[in-house]
């Protein structure tokens, strides 16, 4: 949510909806963790 500068509440909304419609949500998390970059700011 902070690399794409949008509220963490809906970036968990929408993954709870996904992943809960055919696991789709937890296929997304993981392309999304693979190609997103490494963020050293915390």
């Amino acid at each position: 949510a902070h690399y794409f500068d949008i509220d963490p509440t809906i970036v968990r909304v929408i993954w709870g909806v996904l992943a809960f419609c055919y696991g789709a949500g937890v296929v997304a998390y993981i392309i999304l963790w693979a190609i997103a970059p490494v963020s050293t700011e915390y």
